[in-house]
């Protein structure tokens, strides 16, 4: 599938909505749900060392008006013969292609220092997944309504924001930003090597947070974005009744379900337990 965008920082959506699946601990899920606000996270933080990868996205093709603006903005005092002058002459081109190689790199660790991204899965069934994020079953899995959701980050988040599947690869290359400069964003955000492929990623990134030296910020979403509230197989009882608390006071809308592990098999069953009201 596709993604759709038009720009470095412009919109990243699928051509239909996905299921949203997140993973938290008890405590996670707990403030959540409590402020409805969503956390997202500085990519440096991550614990897979190639998400959000340079090596993904390269700057090393520059279009001729490029050139022509970086040096008119850097020499006001030129005359336009002598900017000619120096497109024209190919060691002053070279020089002009280094400089600007090192500005984009630049510009692409600070995109990277105020870039946020929130994780989901495609599923919310899988015992990996479960034993990883949401504290060996002893969690809760929170299921959202993909364009609510979105939509709501829209217009509380500070600017651009992309949703999309990640794509999970054995190797890859890396891409050309001032060639094509949506598919060099999209393999930068949303590529990830193939063992993490039973994550069934969705991600949701945002550019310019200004993480006021905290690891997180968060986010105001509406509640009706939240549709389902999954309760772990092994989860305290206290904490599960705090959980279906919240939700018969903020959270009407969305079913609760509880997970049982199945007798003859290692999958997890769902046991409905209704909506909250």
């Amino acid at each position: 599938m596709e993604n759709k965008t038009n720009d470095w920082d412009g919109d990243v959506f699928p051509d239909k909505p996905l299921p949203m699946f997140k993973y938290m601990d008890f405590k996670g899920c707990h403030d959540m749900l409590s402020y409805s606000k969503l956390m997202f996270s500085n990519p440096l933080t991550v614990n897979d060392p190639y998400d959000c990868f340079s090596g993904l996205v390269k700057f090393g093709y520059f279009r001729e008006e490029i050139r022509n603006k970086f040096v008119r903005n850097n020499n006001l005092n030129f005359t336009e013969e002598q900017i000619q002058n120096i497109l024209n002459n190919k060691e002053n081109r070279d020089i002009i292609d280094t400089v600007l190689k090192g500005l984009s790199n630049e510009k692409l660790k600070e995109l990277l220092n105020n870039r946020g991204i929130s994780c989901f899965s495609e599923v919310n069934n899988n015992l990996l997944m479960w034993s990883h994020y949401a504290k060996s079953h002893t969690g809760v899995c929170i299921g959202f309504n993909c364009i609510e959701l979105f939509n709501n980050l829209k217009v509380n988040c500070p600017r651009n924001i992309s949703l999309g599947k990640v794509k999970y690869t054995e190797s890859f290359e890396s891409i050309d930003y001032f060639k094509f400069p949506a598919k060099a964003f999209s393999n930068w955000m949303y590529t990830k090597s193939i063992e993490w492929n039973y994550e069934n990623e969705v991600r949701i990134t945002l550019n310019g947070i200004d993480y006021n030296n905290e690891k997180h910020a968060f986010y105001s979403f509406n509640k009706k974005a939240i549709n389902r509230v999954i309760l772990g197989s092994k989860m305290d009882p206290d904490e599960k009744a705090k959980i279906i608390n919240i939700c018969q006071q903020k959270y009407p809308n969305a079913e609760i379900v509880e997970m049982h592990l199945a007798k003859n098999s290692f999958k997890l069953i769902e046991f409905h337990l209704g909506g909250c009201k």
